[in-house]
């Protein structure tokens, strides 16, 4: 899920290319988020981690690269 988000550049300013679809696309990603609904054993399990100790110096390498 969190893989549907993307990079914007300094300033907030939009990639080259942008088209009215990828627009589109992103609006319906973001519609579709339930982060904040689902219970927090579900979410640590969905981010892969660890509410009491977080994530192991290798797993967020893994995850953030």
């Amino acid at each position: 899920m969190t893989g549907d988000m993307k990079k914007v550049g300094a300033g907030g300013a939009k990639p080259k290319g942008n088209s009215m679809q990828d627009a589109v696309s992103g609006t319906e990603a973001i519609r579709t988020w339930d982060d904040h609904r689902i219970g927090i054993d579900e979410l640590c399990k969905r981010f892969r981690t660890n509410k009491e100790t977080g994530l192991t110096s290798s797993a967020a390498k893994e995850i953030h690269t």
